[in-house]
């Protein structure tokens, strides 16, 4: 299916609840800084969770644990509206974080808001399976919480039903995606390769403006996918004291190429800028 290039949309202004973000402190307000904050609140959430008994891991324990991090740094009083479930038999993904969205109208005018989040762990008899897996999703509702740009859907329409749209959405997954290629070749160097080939093919696709909003969302799903598996693993060298975590000695980000994935979208994305700039600058001469 091929992208109309001048899809007819609705722009949805974005905006996220107060109780769904934290209050940053100057000196971290910085992308950086950002970055740094939801460590922070990670590794303190990670020694919680390492003194708490393996039989007495429920999900309302883990709720409390990471309310009880949030505490101090929240944007309000009131507590994030923060869901957490246990990861149905029948889905392929072990957890997930999704923010719970609503589209709001003011004085006429569509937001879509991001009122709290969703998160789903593996659970069996009411324990948690892997806490590991609850340490990677709550990596990534620290980022979401310390960096509003992860949750904003920077291309929101109401019109979702129309074939450009569904399109549209079901692109950025597949960049976004940690394990595109991962299960179907063996050979890393053209697992990435075939990244590479087959994302520049499906930009042609996309005009300016939907070519930016898919970059900047990915660039953004890398990176806390990258942030979710590096305190994975941190967390299983506290539990167990090893030091490599995959079959081959490569960490989880290794094996995906994470950080071969980020690079490539962040050099793509400035090329895209780059290219948008010289146009306009070649229009002001005529």
């Amino acid at each position: 299916m091929k992208l109309n290039a001048h899809m007819n949309t609705v722009r949805i202004r974005n905006y996220i609840a107060d109780e769904a973000l934290v209050k940053l402190p100057s000196q971290y307000k910085s992308a950086k800084g950002r970055q740094a904050f939801a460590q922070i609140l990670s590794n303190s959430l990670q020694e919680k969770v390492l003194n708490v008994p393996e039989d007495k891991l429920t999900i309302p324990t883990l709720k409390k644990l990471i309310l009880e991090v949030l505490k101090p740094v929240l944007a309000t009083k009131d507590e994030p509206v923060l869901k957490i479930s246990s990861t149905p038999d029948n889905i392929l993904y072990q957890g997930i974080l999704k923010p719970i969205e609503k589209i709001l109208d003011f004085n006429g005018q569509k937001f879509n808001t991001v009122l709290g989040y969703k998160m789903e762990i593996p659970t069996e008899d009411g324990i948690i399976k892997n806490p590991k897996v609850f340490i990677h999703e709550a990596r990534h509702l620290f980022d979401r919480m310390c960096n509003p740009k992860y949750s904003v859907n920077r291309f929101a329409s109401l019109d979702d039903n129309s074939e450009e749209n569904i399109a549209f959405s079901n692109f950025i997954p597949f960049l976004a995606n940690v394990t595109t290629f991962s299960e179907f070749n063996p050979f890393m160097d053209l697992k990435f390769m075939m990244y590479e080939l087959v994302t520049k093919l499906a930009l042609k696709c996309l005009n300016r403006e939907e070519k930016m909003a898919a970059l900047q969302r990915t660039r953004y799903k890398l990176q806390t996918e990258i942030n979710a598996y590096n305190d994975m693993e941190k967390f299983e060298q506290s539990v167990s004291g090893k030091k490599k975590f995959a079959l081959d000695n490569n960490s989880d980000v290794e094996y995906l190429k994470l950080e071969e994935k980020l690079e490539f979208i962040n050099d793509l994305l400035a090329k895209t800028i780059e290219k948008e700039r010289q146009k306009q600058a070649m229009s002001a001469w005529f």
